[in-house]
């Protein structure tokens, strides 16, 4: 790997360019299948918002300990085994969730629930597992307290949504009077 390992990106890219891109990809493309195959765009879901926006704090606070560090002198952090582990557990959070939604909702949900099951939630496990360790140990004390904060904040949340059953978002919905056409098969 290089001098940065797999996260050499986050380097190269200004913040504001992987803050976009990052919500982009987990609340645009959400949003954006959401009203093509349901007819409304919406998220109700407090850990895909909130938590969500947290661990992309959490991505960003990495990149600025990666631009002020250079290359991270662990070299566990930098090797490809320990990137392997970390695919193969993000590919299993994926695998897990997928399966959870079929068993609960019938095949995999909705197009937006398997985008966000399938690729999202697999990419931010692979990066907290990647990242944390970084900010653990090059971070400062401001960065390590903010890096626990939004951890247990979208840890909270996702409690918080399992109870209060929004993680089925559209059933949340029509339990509430809302409607939408559905995308599952």
């Amino acid at each position: 790997m290089d001098m940065h390992g797999s996260h050499f990106w986050m380097v190269y890219f200004p913040d504001w360019f992987l803050a976009v891109a990052m919500i982009f990809l987990g609340y645009g493309v959400l949003f954006l299948c959401r009203d093509g195959f349901e007819g409304l765009h919406y998220n109700v879901s407090y850990a895909s918002v909130l938590g969500d926006t947290g661990l992309i704090g959490i991505v960003l606070i990495a990149a600025g300990i990666l631009k002020r560090h250079g290359a991270v002198p662990a070299d566990w952090l930098r090797s490809a085994n320990f990137h392997y582990v970390c695919i193969v557990v993000a590919s299993a959070v994926g695998g897990f969730l997928l399966a959870k939604v079929r068993k609960e909702q019938g095949w995999f949900g909705e197009y937006a629930d398997q985008y966000h099951n399938a690729f999202i939630a697999p990419m931010l496990t692979y990066l907290l597992l990647t990242l944390v360790p970084v900010i653990w140990l090059y971070g400062s004390g401001g960065e390590i307290k903010a890096t626990v904060f939004f951890l247990v904040l979208c840890f909270s949340l996702v409690i918080v949504d399992a109870k209060t059953k929004r993680l089925d978002q559209q059933s949340w919905l029509q339990a509430r009077g809302i409607h939408l056409r559905s995308s599952r098969r």
